[in-house]
């Protein structure tokens, strides 16, 4: 039974891309804070304007689900909300933090305050 959560963490790797039916996503694979998971999250077209990159921190949220194989347990997470925040944000040349939340739509920074 999938279960609604949220997961925030450093992006591990750059981002995979994959088919699932006739569409196009994405894999992330967060550190999940506070843990020693890596949490799978899929990113699917509706958020296909949201760049993200190694080393960006993420907050998703959405359905998640758990899997065995092999010995190992995976966690994975079917993003429907997305909070990106670059992980050049902290360097001297970066403008000021710019966070993108993405929805069903997309949000405004307005919308997140």
């Amino acid at each position: 039974m999938a279960e609604y959560r949220s997961f925030a963490g450093f992006v591990q790797f750059d981002p995979a891309d994959r088919e699932v039916g006739d569409q196009s996503v994405r894999n992330v694979r967060i550190q999940a804070v506070n843990t020693d998971k890596y949490v799978d999250i899929t990113v699917w077209p509706s958020h296909a304007s949201t760049p993200i990159v190694k080393g960006d921190f993420v907050i998703a949220q959405g359905t998640y689900t758990t899997r065995e194989s092999g010995g190992k347990l995976y966690h994975n997470l079917n993003g429907s909300q997305l909070v990106v925040i670059p992980s050049d944000a902290g360097s001297d040349e970066a403008p000021a933090v710019k966070v993108k939340a993405t929805k069903a739509s997309t949000k405004t920074d307005e919308d997140l305050f």
